[in-house]
């Protein structure tokens, strides 16, 4: 099964329900049929059908984050029984969150991923921002705004109010894409295709340096056909935007299978990707401007059962400072550190000892990170980084 590639989109309402203890039965699926299903898991809906029967389920959660001018802007997706889903966006000042007016989409609404344009309106305190999912928004002048009512987008990444590129993969698997956003119009394509005509494609992360410099990373399956044997299915993707077209590089693959579920570069020679591998390690891998390198990422000792430790968001805001997110066993929030040398992982605080799992993470600075994702009860989860030690943070949870 490819476990990112789930996890990445639909099994991150069903991780929410996990945590309150309401979907203990998630849905499951083969490597070829991860995203088609998880696509149709990611509506709160849909997650609320695998859920177990009972009055009062809710989930809220925050999927995507960026940082900048001394503010954050955080987006995810809500909703209560009866099931129905509705976009969510919050705000950080840095002392408190804000939630704001977000418009849904024709159908349930879930935004995965958001990037915003720093000091896009400083006398407002505002920023330009693009959020992707099920639906499309963009927010100029302190407002959200609805831009597409359906997209295949999962992440986006803005070097400018004008200037922003998300990618995603089509519904079933079978394509990556792209779309460009020059602050009024909302332009589609496809990313170069993968090798050997994968079965399915996830593409989950993409940096931006420049309208026309991006990196964006994800993975490949081949299925049961894969050769030499079915183990070897999942393969590392990174493909390069010069503005016009897109080209594939070469990554890095440590088993069987491997994913790439985030990417932030620091510099054109200076990017860095983080996953999951077969091994239940997460790794990470390095990109120079010319060739990629894996890092290794240290792991918890391993309790009587087996653990999974996954990194699915990730922030450089320095060439030798790189901060990434994500969970063990999905349940205990973890952060790993890049000090230029090497990776160190710490468990992060979750209050009363309840179970969560951090999606993505924003660095205005070295010294200044917020983490996002799915915390106890089912409620949206931040951890805050400031004066040299993690924190805890309560978004505000509509539910």
């Amino acid at each position: 099964m490819s476990h990112m590639r789930y996890l990445r989109r639909g099994g991150l309402l069903i991780a929410a329900l996990a945590l309150a203890g309401g979907a203990a039965a998630a849905v499951s699926g083969t490597a070829q049929g991860a995203t088609q299903a998880g696509r149709a898991a990611a509506s709160p809906a849909g997650a609320g059908k695998h859920a177990s029967a009972g009055a009062g389920k809710h989930a809220s959660m925050l999927n995507g984050i960026w940082c900048g001018g001394g503010q954050c802007v955080a987006v995810g997706s809500w909703y209560k029984d009866p099931p129905s889903a509705h976009s969510l966006a919050e705000r950080w000042t840095g002392t408190s969150w804000q939630r704001q007016a977000a418009p849904d989409g024709p159908t349930d609404s879930f935004l995965t991923g958001v990037s915003c344009a720093p000091a896009s309106h400083p006398a407002t305190a505002a920023v330009d921002c693009l959020a992707v999912g099920n639906p499309v928004l963009a927010r100029s002048g302190g407002s959200w705004r609805l831009v597409a009512k359906t997209s295949s987008l999962d992440a986006a990444s803005c070097a400018g109010a004008d200037a922003c590129v998300a990618v995603g993969a089509t519904p079933t698997g079978a394509h990556p894409v792209f779309a460009t956003w020059n602050g009024k119009t909302l332009r589609s394509g496809r990313l170069h295709a993968t090798p050997h005509a994968a079965q399915s494609v996830t593409i989950g992360g993409i940096s931006c340096l420049a309208a026309d410099d991006c990196i964006a990373v994800g993975d490949y399956s081949y299925g049961v056909g894969a050769k030499p044997g079915p183990g070897a299915r999942d393969k590392t993707l990174a493909e390069a935007w010069n503005g016009t077209s897109w080209r594939v590089l070469p990554t890095v693959n440590v088993s069987d299978w491997n994913e790439l579920s985030a990417v932030s570069c620091a510099s054109p020679d200076n990017c860095t990707a983080v996953g999951s591998s077969e091994n239940q390690f997460a790794w990470a891998e390095h990109w120079n401007g010319t060739n990629w390198r894996a890092e290794s990422v240290p792991a918890f000792s391993k309790p009587a059962t087996l653990g999974y430790l996954q990194l699915t968001g990730v922030s450089c805001p320095s060439a030798k400072t790189c901060v990434a997110v994500g969970s063990y066993n999905g349940a205990v929030p973890v952060a790993a550190t890049w000090n230029g040398s090497r990776w160190r992982l710490t468990r992060l605080p979750v209050a009363g000892g309840g179970m969560a799992a951090l999606h993505a993470v924003a660095c205005a600075s070295a010294a200044s990170c917020v983490a996002v994702g799915t915390g106890p009860a089912a409620n949206a989860f931040a951890e805050v980084y400031a004066h040299g030690a993690w924190k805890q943070s309560t978004p505000k949870n509509p539910a």
